[in-house]
């Protein structure tokens, strides 16, 4: 509203931060602290996941360890941002291998999206 001084924070630190909510005479009125998560996410299941051949001519192959079996989603999107790809396996196995062919496609950089319940990862790969 015309009252609030600043609506949104970009912060680079992680860390506990105190949000307060003050009325128009300047007393607050409600308060939380949130835990705020900055940065890369760092999960160790999500580091295994490798894509290759890179560059590739038609195929590439995804790999990946994860802790658990779960589902996940890949993406495949072109330099332009289009999705071009995308595939649902459910109840993944802890050593998951999925190929996917690039033919036909144009020669250029494209962006592999993998998605499990721990978050994503992004692999930029290029076709030749």
């Amino acid at each position: 509203g015309a009252g609030a001084n600043r609506p949104t924070c970009v912060d680079t630190v992680a860390g506990l931060y105190k949000v307060v909510v003050n009325n128009a005479t300047g007393c607050p009125t409600a308060s939380t602290t949130i835990n705020a998560k900055v940065g890369i996410n760092n999960n160790s299941a999500l580091k295994n996941i490798e894509v290759y051949p890179n560059p590739t001519k038609d195929n590439i192959t995804i790999t990946g360890v994860l802790d658990k079996s779960q589902d996940i989603t890949v993406h495949v999107f072109d330099v332009n941002g289009k999705l071009i790809y995308s595939a649902d396996i459910n109840n993944a196995n802890t050593n998951f291998t999925r190929s996917i062919s690039l033919q036909g496609y144009a020669s250029g950089v494209y962006m592999v999206q993998v998605i499990t319940n721990e978050g994503s990862v992004q692999r930029r790969i290029i076709k030749e």
